[in-house]
């Protein structure tokens, strides 16, 4: 089964971040889920069958521990002391935030380069002024400059997304 959140809004809230998403069982929509920013959970919005069927999915997905560093869920074992069983409601919500990764994601690589530099934390980007697309130019004076740099621009979407993801909190 895969669980996908589309059409993903969200919005700065005096308590938090508020979002709205719609909710997606093997590309059929099943409904939304949305946060009120307000420090309370999550709410799906969709019919009792379906909401059992992604909390029957999510007792098969490893058990999580939220990491303070981070600021995000992360898959531990079960004998971990912080450790909890998936449910909806943090499936969604982390569904969430890797929609908002990519987003910026994509917004970054479209007229920045974006690397990871060893021993330099973080996402290392590099912009040109009046830039509106990165093109293979530019990308070949950043492996001129930095022949040891990883470069999200080069790798396949998904692939750049981990590294992203991996590097964005660091």
């Amino acid at each position: 089964m895969r669980i996908t959140v589309k059409n993903v809004k969200t919005f700065d809230t005096m308590d938090g971040m508020a979002w709205d998403a719609t909710v997606y069982i093997d590309g059929t929509k099943v409904g939304s889920a949305h946060n009120d920013g307000n420090g309370g959970g999550a709410f799906l919005h969709m019919s009792t069958e379906d909401e059992q069927r992604i909390e029957d999915h999510v007792k098969t997905l490893c058990w999580f521990r939220y990491d303070g560093e981070t600021g995000s869920f992360v898959d531990c074992d079960e004998d971990h002391p912080d450790g909890s069983p998936q449910n909806a409601e943090i499936l969604i919500e982390t569904l969430i935030e890797n929609a908002q990764q990519e987003r910026r994601m994509k917004r970054a690589l479209k007229n920045k380069a974006a690397l990871i530099i060893e021993g330099k934390p973080g996402i290392t980007t590099y912009s040109w002024k009046g830039c509106k697309q990165v093109t293979d130019r530019h990308l070949e004076k950043i492996r001129t400059k930095h022949p040891e740099a990883i470069l999200l621009n080069d790798m396949p979407h998904d692939e750049a997304l981990k590294v992203w993801v991996q590097h964005v909190f660091a």
